[in-house]
């Protein structure tokens, strides 16, 4: 199977909760883009961390140029709690 995401062309598209992210570059293997700003009445997260600053998240879609999209895709959260990392050894 070819899990890549193919060549950007002109429908290649990233939204972030609906809203459209600007690509900064696309190759098969990585995209990388400017997340655009989401909003608590654009896209709250279902449930916050208690005592944490306010999250927004929004469900990340990927649109390659064949036509296809993501169909398990991941959420981007931005604002709460700020991650801890763990180390994997």
């Amino acid at each position: 199977r070819h899990y890549g995401f193919g060549a950007q062309g002109p429908d290649s598209s990233v939204t972030i909760g609906d809203q459209p992210a600007i690509i900064q570059s696309w190759s098969d293997s990585q995209i990388k883009v400017l997340v655009p700003p989401l909003t608590a009445d654009q896209s709250s997260c279902p449930i916050q961390q208690p005592g944490q600053p306010q999250a927004t998240c929004g469900e990340l879609v990927i649109n390659a140029d064949n036509g296809k999209s993501s169909i398990d895709a991941v959420t981007v959260t931005i604002g709460g709690k700020t991650p801890t990392y763990v180390n994997g050894e």
